[in-house]
């Protein structure tokens, strides 16, 4: 079992392993949160989560000391996990009010893992479709060897020359399950981890977030360990502000 206070500054470890990578990313980010570059973040709900409020908190602790306003932040989610609209759908509804407005450059798209980048390429074909500039945070990116070169999906994606793309970590999936980090609960069927049902914990509101802490086997949970990560994320927040000043 993992014992949640081995973190040193966290309560929780999930907020512990993303620490180096979004650093690191936040800390690319930087500039162009500096210069405003972008006029609305916009989150891979549900596995990008907890990456994109950390992003919205940052910003804000990087704009709002200089008089500045923090970009408004909303989420995008796949069909995979539950019903929801098409992610066209929620784009007109969500994304495109932000971006008809005048003083729009960019939108600044994060998500939690890239594999195969078939989700993502998806969305930048939406993206494409309606005119809406963008950049790209991606926390995890799986490397592969490629004519004896590492490569990820993203060098094989039609990504315009105007995104830039901010990689936090180039690995493989990471141990901690993406749906862990998103703050779901999961039941298993079978030994192949076959998803039967995926049991939402209380709402996100601001930085009202919850997550279960679960050991090396992604199915196993610690009995009533569910904890409140929203001191955790502004730990690492912070963390990351000091580091880039």
């Amino acid at each position: 079992m993992i014992n949640v206070e081995t973190a040193t500054g966290y309560n929780s470890w999930v907020i512990k392993e993303i620490e180096v990578p979004m650093i690191k990313a936040l800390g690319e980010l930087r500039p162009s949160i500096e210069a405003e570059r972008h006029g609305l973040i916009i989150g891979d709900d549900i596995s990008g989560r907890v990456p994109t409020l950390a992003v919205r908190e940052y910003a804000s602790l990087v704009l709002v000391p200089k008089g500045k306003l923090a970009p408004p932040t909303v989420f995008l989610q796949d069909k995979t996990a539950v019903n929801v609209e098409s992610l066209e759908t929620q784009l007109q509804k969500r994304v495109l009010p932000f971006t008809s407005k005048g003083s729009f450059e960019k939108a600044l798209y994060v998500t939690e893992y890239v594999q195969r980048g078939r989700k993502l390429e998806r969305i930048m074909n939406l993206f494409k479709k309606y005119n809406i500039p963008f950049d790209l945070l991606v926390l995890y990116a799986n490397p592969f060897l490629h004519n004896g070169t590492t490569s990820t999906a993203l060098d094989f994606l039609e990504i315009p020359s105007s995104t830039t793309v901010v990689i936090g970590e180039k690995m493989g999936k990471p141990w901690l399950h993406d749906t862990t980090l998103a703050g779901l609960s999961i039941d298993y069927v079978g030994n192949k981890g076959k998803i039967k049902e995926f049991k939402k914990l209380p709402p996100v509101s601001e930085w009202r977030h919850t997550l279960r802490v679960y050991d090396g086997e992604y199915g196993t949970e610690h009995r009533g360990s569910v904890i409140d990560a929203r001191a955790d994320v502004h730990t690492l927040v912070q963390r990351a502000i000091d580091l880039s000043s």
